[in-house]
């Protein structure tokens, strides 16, 4: 069997397709068929598999597992993150990547969180106000010209290529649930952009990424972690709230 046809196949963590969770298990020295597959491009009926690892993750979420897999037969449509074929062998299961441990790590961590518990004073840097509404009447009346969220939109902007898609659902839904009981329903959606932030800082950090961008995300989500709120960035300086214990 030809090298090309190798790649990648990130499942769930039960070892089945993220697209339709009844197709598997993905298990090592299985061959997996789909009837039907006919050629035609990357994304028609068929088994897809990755290029790379970053590829095949990004096509599905978080927490999984990845294996290494072999093409049977003729490649039936093809781009440049993935191939479709009929038939494929399982070769091994893989270690995942550190930037996806981590990533997985810090979503389990998320229902941890005191949310909206404070312990210790909010921290100087930061603006801070009693009420999310008063916080964010700060935040709007102090942006004037200058950019609201700038900081938090440059690290996105820096980060999409790698496998950003993966974490963004997974995190930010592990944020709303652990924060349902804790916060009215703009916190819980501030908390889940937060949780975001976070994992997009774990996904890039082995990454040729700007340093400043990290400590942006990393200082947002100590907000959260500190049991304040977070309603944005003005000029990167965060306008939190919550009561001061």
């Amino acid at each position: 069997m030809s090298k090309a046809l190798q790649g990648f196949k990130w499942t769930t963590a039960d070892a089945r397709s993220w697209h339709d969770n009844t197709f598997g298990p993905w298990l090592v020295g299985k061959t997996l068929s789909v009837e039907g597959a006919k050629k035609g491009d990357a994304c028609g009926h068929g088994i897809h598999i990755g290029k790379t690892a970053t590829h095949a993750i990004s096509y599905g979420k978080f927490p999984g597992r990845l294996f290494r897999v072999e093409g049977v037969g003729k490649v039936l449509g093809s781009d440049d993150t993935k191939f479709r074929v009929a038939k494929c062998r399982v070769l091994e299961e893989l270690e995942k990547p550190t930037w996806v441990s981590e990533t997985e790590a810090f979503i389990e961590s998320i229902r941890t969180v005191q949310w909206l518990k404070p312990r210790h004073a909010p921290l100087k840097a930061w603006q801070h106000f009693p009420t999310w509404d008063a916080a964010r009447a700060a935040a709007w009346d102090a942006a004037g010209a200058a950019a609201w969220d700038a900081a938090w939109a440059a690290a996105w902007d820096a980060a999409r290529a790698a496998a950003w898609a993966a974490a963004w659902d997974a995190a930010g839904a592990a944020a709303w649930d652990a924060a349902w009981a804790a916060a009215g329903a703009a916190a819980r959606a501030a908390a889940g952009d937060a949780a975001r932030a976070a994992a997009l800082e774990r996904i890039t950090h082995d990454l040729d990424y700007p340093e400043k961008h990290k400590r942006h995300l990393r200082a947002r989500w100590d907000v959260w972690k500190r049991g304040y709120g977070l309603v944005c960035d003005v000029d990167g300086v965060l306008f939190t709230f919550g009561e001061t214990p």
